[in-house]
């Protein structure tokens, strides 16, 4: 159906006038479809929204150092850590339930050698009803501006404060009035917020949420998972449920750190033995250690398979150190850092004791990149001794027979006798042995 065409006896075009009004038509549903399919390429969709979530994608890791006296080991652990990490999230200062501020003792050359971003953090204790905020907001544009003049780069700041979900709306107003003054002052970090997943069910915590730039969901605690310090179930609803009810941006807090749980037989509350000791006598305790191996399976699980658009990455509590006995070792939290997989190869082993001749050193050696528990039985099968009849005190020792042949028994006093750090080893004893040894582990 042509609707122009050229005569057979002229030059001139000629014009097919019957069909002009047909081709109009069919122009005009043509663009009519083509601007259709353009506007629906434009718009976002339900589908779009599921396809980010199903892509893998790596999440950024930041670390709380949360340690208020600083030692060389700490140095040590910024230094080794730094090239997997985004930022520091730094314990600048804590306001305690008694309304006094506490600073941390940081030093500014291994943040600045590391090069990273650094974000301060203020604890803040108690019930800020209690404290006179005006005073808590001065003092704490004050501290910025300290951190301003240390010439660091200090790009925003952290809140943390466990406030009541029936006072989310006064927290909200601290913020913005916190907001406020620090413009005023010439200061403007970016201000985040470390929220608790009880909040997320609460409409004022959209106004928490609006008077920040972003939230930190913290994940981990025995107050959130009585009996343990993380689930991966709870954790799993918790992320689901803040990325339901906001676009904001957000970073969730993992554990990597154990706790000493204490409590009085029977009914009554447990105690909380993290970093400083709780003696007390009469109480029953259990040592309670985060699995590294459940913990990255959590982080795989959300890399791989549904990790929601908005939640930009992970902060861990804490920066481990070769001091910190309750978390996990540096090598540990590096594997996990890393994605690698957790080998484990434990094993004892005799080595020939320095300045003795004749003399061994009984080792147990943990070569691998997961902290363990120290093995339930080492024995020693040959003609072998101790010097001096010592052990090493978590264990007890026992001379015997098996099958007509001499055997050292060494004995893990009790399941909660400590572990062994990866990458580390220990002596068990020293032992004399008038012919070759067999060693062998027992967990």
């Amino acid at each position: 159906m042509p609707c122009f065409g050229v005569g057979a006896q002229t030059e001139y075009l000629s014009v097919n006038f019957a069909n002009v009004n047909k081709c109009k038509t069919l122009i005009r549903q043509l663009l009519c479809g083509l601007l259709c399919l353009g506007l629906a390429a434009c718009q976002p969709s339900v589908t779009d929204d599921k396809r980010a979530q199903q892509e893998p994608r790596r999440l950024t890791h930041d670390a709380y150092i949360w340690q208020r006296v600083w030692f060389a080991e700490l140095g040590d652990a910024i230094d080794s850590s730094s090239q997997w990490l985004t930022q520091w999230r730094v314990l600048v200062a804590q306001l305690d339930g008694n309304g006094a501020w506490q600073r941390s003792a940081w030093q500014g050359a291994p943040l600045r050698m590391s090069g990273l971003p650094l974000v301060a953090v203020f604890r803040l204790e108690g019930n800020l009803a209690m404290h006179q905020r005006k005073q808590v907001i001065q003092q704490l544009v004050r501290h910025m501006k300290e951190l301003r003049a240390s010439g660091l780069l200090w790009q925003g700041m952290e809140i943390d404060h466990d406030a009541a979900s029936a006072d989310l709306q006064q927290y909200a107003l601290f913020l913005q009035e916190l907001r406020a003054k620090l413009h005023a002052a010439g200061l403007y970090p970016a201000i985040s917020v470390t929220a608790l997943p009880d909040w997320l069910t609460h409409n004022a915590y959209a106004e928490v949420e609006a008077a920040s730039n972003h939230v930190v969901l913290q994940l981990h605690g025995p107050h959130l998972n009585p009996g343990q310090i993380f689930d991966a179930k709870h954790a799993q609803t918790w992320v689901r449920q803040l990325a339901a009810r906001s676009q904001r941006p957000f970073w969730i807090a993992l554990p990597n750190y154990g706790v000493r749980l204490h409590w009085d037989a029977p009914h009554t509350a447990a105690r909380v033995e993290a970093e400083a000791p709780l003696a007390k006598k009469g109480m029953r305790m259990r040592e309670v250690l985060v699995s590294p191996r459940a913990v990255q399976a959590f982080i795989h699980q959300l890399e791989q398979h549904g990790a929601p658009p908005n939640l930009h990455g992970i902060v861990w509590f804490r920066l481990p150190t070769a001091r910190d006995q309750r978390s996990w070792s540096l090598a540990t939290w590096q594997a996990v850092l890393r994605g690698e997989r957790l080998n484990t190869a434990l094993y004892a082993e005799l080595q020939p004791a320095p300045r003795h001749p004749g003399w061994q050193r009984l080792q147990v050696q943990n070569e691998g990149v997961l902290d363990l528990p120290l093995p339930g039985q080492v024995l020693v099968q040959g003609e072998c001794s101790l010097v001096d009849g010592e052990a090493d005190l978590r264990y007890r020792v026992e001379e015997s027979l098996q099958g007509g042949l001499p055997e050292l028994r060494f004995t893990r006093r009790g399941p909660e006798m400590g572990r062994i750090r990866a990458q580390q080893e220990f002596t068990l004893a020293t032992i004399t042995c008038k012919d070759a040894a067999r060693l062998r582990l027992i967990p």
